[in-house]
């Protein structure tokens, strides 16, 4: 996150102040950086600003197409003597057989944002397009813990955002024909 912050803006400060600017003008008023990556304890953001942020940042083809990429590799180069694959960390989109994670719609989940530091717990901010019904859904679950089902840890996050979705997919579009 630093080495692309100091390319796009020309130093991590100057970056910084970007990012506060782009979340006031976003409406996201609970929200304030200290850093470009999230990893420090001193940044802050809200349940309403990261849905705020995560539908402004739907809206560009390139970040949908990066978040909604489950699995791929990264092929052999001049600075890998193997290629790398890797997989999503939201568990929610793959559950990579983990039955408690397994659902009807993991192919409707499109992203977003799984992460982890010690003061904010596991947290997932995602989206969901169901298609049946023409309906988009977002969740953003914060402060979540490790818990446990039938004598195996599983984490909260992505256990709420499943009760969440599976919940959402109950809604109905009402309108005129």
């Amino acid at each position: 996150g630093t080495t692309l912050a100091a390319y796009v803006a020309g130093d991590i400060d100057t970056f910084i102040r970007m990012m506060n600017h782009k979340a006031a003008e976003l409406g996201m008023d609970k929200t304030f950086y200290l850093d470009p990556h999230g990893l420090s304890s001193n940044n802050s953001i809200s349940c309403e600003d990261m849905l705020i942020l995560c539908r402004e940042a739907m809206q560009y083809p390139l970040f949908r197409e990066i978040v909604s990429t489950k699995t791929g590799e990264l092929p052999k180069s001049n600075m890998r003597s193997k290629a790398y694959r890797y997989n999503t960390t939201n568990r929610v989109m793959y559950p990579r057989n983990v039955w408690e994670y397994e659902t009807d719609f993991a192919d409707d989940i499109v992203g977003i944002k799984t992460g982890f530091i010690n003061q904010a717990g596991l947290n997932l901010a995602c989206c969901m397009e169901y298609d049946e019904q023409d309906l988009t859904f977002y969740s953003v679950v914060m402060h979540a813990d490790e818990v446990l089902v039938n004598g195996a840890e599983r984490s909260g996050h992505y256990l709420d955002t499943i009760e969440l979705m599976t919940w959402a997919r109950t809604f109905h579009k009402e309108g005129v024909s």
